[in-house]
């Protein structure tokens, strides 16, 4: 069934999606009073005006616009087309279509989602920065040991009268004072 929606907004845009997933249906394009267009996923997605529109192989519209005033103007913009009441449906009347619409509001795809692309990239350098840290301080850990060996040298030259050669033992860890 080759499906046009009216109206190319928030919700005409999550009707779109609906449609893709039901296999009978195929979308066709957006009909739009309103002289727009957009890409989606870097493809051009198709916004008729009514009157071109209505020229393209269709077997139902769906009506996408919320509100009770719009609606029933949209459905006498399409009568005065030649459009008939069955291949006309209203989403917000269509509680399965509904449904599936509203499905697609809550999913969300963090591969794609350009706001999120900085958090990937900070954990990443992040990463990064730990590792590089933890080098530095198993580096400085070492340098801390060796200046606390030379001070204890230091020490028990002081305390052994200048034989601290004799005093000191040295293992495969530390530097011990005897």
């Amino acid at each position: 069934m080759n499906v046009l929606i009216f109206g190319a907004g928030y919700w005409g845009k999550c009707c779109k999606k609906a449609i893709e997933k039901h296999a009978a249906w195929a979308f066709k394009g957006f009909l739009d009073n309103a002289e727009i267009s957009f890409m989606e996923d870097g493809v051009s997605v198709p916004v008729f005006r009514p009157e071109d529109g209505i020229r393209q192989p269709y077997d139902k519209i769906i009506i996408s616009n919320s509100k009770s005033e719009q609606i029933s103007e949209i459905k006498a913009q399409l009568r005065s087309y030649g459009v008939s009441e069955e291949k006309m449906d209203v989403l917000f009347e269509n509680k399965d279509l509904l449904i599936s619409a509203m499905a697609n509001i809550n999913s969300y795809d963090e591969e794609r989602d350009p706001r999120v692309i900085w958090l990937r990239d900070y954990q990443t350098v992040n990463a990064a920065n730990e590792a590089r840290d933890l080098r530095r301080r198993r580096r400085g850990r070492k340098a801390a040991y060796a200046a606390d060996c030379v001070r204890v040298y230091r020490r028990g030259a002081l305390r052994t009268g200048g034989l601290p050669a004799r005093r000191l033992k040295r293992s495969a860890c530390s530097l011990q004072l005897l």
